[in-house]
C-alpha cells in the first residue's frame, strides 16, 4: 500500500485528538475475527488522546486492556483525559484481564488522572462467591481481599 494511506491518516490526527466519546465494539459475524496484536490497539487507541469516555465492548475489553497495559519501556500515560472507562460485558474475568485493568488504573491513579471503572453486563459477580458489583474496580478489590 506504500505510504499513501499513512499520509491521509495523519491528516485526521488533528480532528481524533478532540474526540472525547471513543466506542470500540464490532458489527462483524462473530464467525469473522480481527486480528490486532497489542502494538496495533495501542496505535490506534494513542491517536485518540481527547478521550475522556471510553466504552470497550466484549471480546475487545481483553485485547485492548492487555494492550493498555503499563510497561517499563513507556511512562507515558495512554488515554490522559480519560475519567470513564466503560467495560461493556467483557468476555473473560480471567486475572490477566482484572490485573490489566488494574495496572492501568493504577498508572492514572499515580499520575493524578483518576477515573471511574464501569462494567454493564457480565460478569459484575464475583465467580466465585456470587457478590455483585456495579463498579469493576470493586470487583477487583474485592476478589484480591477475599480470594
Amino acid at each position: 500500500m506504500g505510504r499513501f494511506p499513512d499520509e491521509i491518516c495523519q491528516q485526521f490526527v488533528p480532528f481524533l485528538l478532540r474526540i472525547e466519546d471513543l466506542s470500540i465494539g464490532t458489527t462483524r459475524l462473530p464467525r469473522e475475527q480481527i486480528d490486532m496484536d497489542s502494538d496495533q490497539w495501542l496505535e490506534l487507541i494513542w491517536t485518540f488522546g481527547g478521550v475522556q469516555d471510553f466504552h470497550i465492548v466484549r471480546k475487545f475489553a481483553t485485547d485492548i486492556m492487555h494492550s493498555l497495559r503499563p510497561t517499563y519501556e513507556w511512562h507515558t500515560i495512554v488515554l490522559p483525559a480519560l475519567c470513564n472507562l466503560h467495560l461493556h460485558k467483557p468476555t473473560s474475568m480471567h486475572r490477566e484481564f482484572r490485573d490489566s485493568v488494574e495496572l492501568f488504573v493504577t498508572q492514572h491513579r499515580l499520575s493524578n488522572r483518576p477515573m471511574e471503572v464501569y462494567t454493564s453486563g457480565s460478569p459484575r459477580c464475583c465467580q466465585i462467591c456470587g457478590a455483585g458489583y456495579n463498579l469493576l474496580e470493586s470487583l477487583i478489590n474485592h476478589f484480591n481481599e477475599n480470594h
